[in-house]
């Protein structure tokens, strides 16, 4: 899928310096003195980029979307192609105007649709945090929902291959703060159903990007939070 790219050109006495780009990459607009670059599905920026220049963590929105939409130079030459057509008869003002929300909205979904997978790629890894995957139950028959963190997976994938006494006093969090004590007997258990949790969760986010809209209207309206993420039981 195409990314989005954010960096502030540096300007000293002699030269302007800008990122190098791979070919097909866009240059969408710079706001604020921040510069946007669209780059195409699976290509990354060249490694040699110039010292002078800064690359930034910016956290692409849909209102920053919108932004750069209406200040784009592909949506300013929408609107200076629609000026000219008007002026020469070749269309109605309306006409012209609707081309010109046609491009736009075409230049928000193709900027949008990245946003809207990473959105729903991060609320799969915020369900792996925050409700878990049910550990084999204690022998009072509690049952602890473990978060899928790195910490977790790290501990079990350590503990499986060590022996009962080095598994023996280590203990996991749960995602309500409550300890949940490791046996060998337990950690097989575990981290088989973590793995089928994760798959659960996985296959849900892949299935909901899947569906997402194509029209761009409906993808700026589509409800995040009615995804039916799995909870605990």
């Amino acid at each position: 899928m195409p990314s989005i790219v954010a960096y502030r050109k540096a300007t000293d006495d002699y030269t302007t310096y800008s990122a190098k780009l791979p070919e097909g990459a866009e240059e969408l607009a710079t706001l604020d003195g921040v510069t946007y670059v669209v780059l195409p599905d699976n290509v990354a920026l060249p490694a040699d980029q110039p010292q002078e220049i800064d690359f930034e963590d910016t956290i692409i929105t849909v209102p920053l979307l919108r932004r750069l939409a209406q200040v784009s130079p592909l949506a300013a030459g929408a609107r200076k192609q629609a000026d000219a057509d008007v002026a020469a008869g070749r269309r109605t003002r309306n006409q012209a105007d609707n081309d010109v929300r046609l491009r736009l909205r075409q230049l928000c979904l193709r900027m949008t649709r990245p946003v809207a997978v990473a959105t729903i790629r991060a609320a799969a890894e915020r369900c792996k945090l925050r409700v878990g995957f049910a550990a084999p139950a204690l022998p009072n028959g509690t049952v602890r929902w473990l978060p899928i963190s790195p910490l977790v997976i790290a501990t079990l994938g350590a503990a499986k291959q060590a022996t009962a006494a080095q598994v023996a006093g280590l203990k996991l969090l749960s995602v309500d703060g409550l300890a949940y004590p490791l046996t060998l007997a337990r950690v097989n258990g575990a981290l088989d159903a973590m793995w089928a949790r994760m798959q659960v969760i996985d296959d849900l986010a892949d299935a909901t990007i899947a569906a997402l809209p194509t029209d761009p209207t409906a993808l700026e309206a589509f409800d995040f939070a009615a995804i039916a993420w799995p909870q605990q039981v």
